[in-house]
């Protein structure tokens, strides 16, 4: 597997672990001592993530180095979809509107998604 292919799956994990936290990339820079402006070249692939800095970005957003490697292996082996879908703008706005969501009604929002899902398997958001 070439090295872009694993910096842009790692890009597109660490993009999606932000968004799941609710941080904003301002946010979650300023906890690790990093710009804004350097998080979002991690989240793009253009700049390499230094392995202490990968430790500290897994700890802000609440999980460990060993699960974001876990998840940049499910976006390689599924080629090219995930990343995709991780990279759109609509999907981030989705994971922040998710933490809005009481939990009560999440599980209904998630259903319908589900069947959305289900009867358009072919398209895939913008």
């Amino acid at each position: 597997m070439k090295q872009k292919s694993y910096d842009s799956a790692l890009a597109s994990v660490l993009r999606r672990k932000r968004a799941e936290a609710g941080l904003s990339q301002n946010q979650a820079g300023r906890r690790v001592g990093v710009t804004f402006q350097q998080l979002q070249k991690y989240e793009k692939g253009t700049n390499r993530v230094f392995f202490s800095r990968f430790v500290e970005l897994a700890s802000v957003y609440g999980t460990t180095p060993e699960q974001i490697i876990a998840e940049v292996r499910e976006v390689l082996d599924a080629k090219a979809p995930e990343t995709e879908v991780s990279d759109s703008r609509q999907t981030t706005e989705l994971i922040r509107l998710a933490h809005a969501v009481p939990r009560s009604t999440l599980q209904g929002v998630l259903d319908l998604l589900r069947s959305i899902a289900k009867s358009a398997p072919d398209e895939r958001p913008s």
